[in-house]
């Protein structure tokens, strides 16, 4: 999608391979705008490929994306995303039930997840703001500079390889935080 487009996926068929999404997409619009319904789709899967876009709303489907910026991204219901690769992030909205797991996704601005979502963040990304409202985090990824747990979420550091330097942090009690390695630095 190399213009302004607002493409709206209200589902797909099943994928033909299993390790590939049935909808194929890229683009180069920072104004382009997915709203993906349900289904099976993949983001700029293939070398050499990119997929930009302002907003990216999933509600029930599946999405995998690999390669490109993304200004707002929205989980509202049930659906997954798997960010995989280069591209920053301004902002992620965990609003529904849905996960999202991160691989070396790059730079995220802004975090956050207030609904019932289990999230994954691993490899070299990072995060300037984190703000877990409720569910599950796993991190294993790189720097967080400021860190926001609230009552009755859970933030897992068991799975981090090296060191983790928080420069701040806001941990509401009765909060959850696992850092069995200790291997999480606490600045502020």
């Amino acid at each position: 999608i190399a213009w302004a487009t607002t493409l709206n996926v209200y589902n797909t068929g099943p994928p033909v391979e299993s390790d590939i999404p049935a909808l194929l997409l890229k683009g180069t619009s920072t104004s382009n705008v997915v709203n993906a319904f349900a289904g099976s789709i993949g983001m700029a899967l293939y070398g050499g490929e990119t997929a930009v876009m302002a907003t990216l709303t999933i509600y029930e489907a599946s999405v995998w994306h690999r390669s490109g910026a993304i200004t707002t991204i929205n989980l509202m219901g049930g659906g997954s995303l798997f960010l995989d690769g280069s591209g920053a992030v301004t902002t992620v909205n965990l609003d529904g039930t849905g996960t999202i797991t991160t691989l070396n996704a790059g730079n995220i601005t802004t975090w956050n997840q207030r609904g019932a979502s289990n999230s994954s963040i691993t490899g070299s990304t990072t995060v300037t703001t984190l703000n877990l409202h409720a569910g599950t985090m796993s991190y294993a990824g790189g720097t967080i500079t400021t860190l926001n747990v609230r009552a009755g979420t859970t933030i897992d550091f068991s799975r981090l390889k090296a060191a983790l330097t928080i420069t701040n942090a806001n941990l509401y009690s009765p909060c959850t935080v696992n850092d069995p390695n200790k291997l999480v630095t606490w600045t502020n």
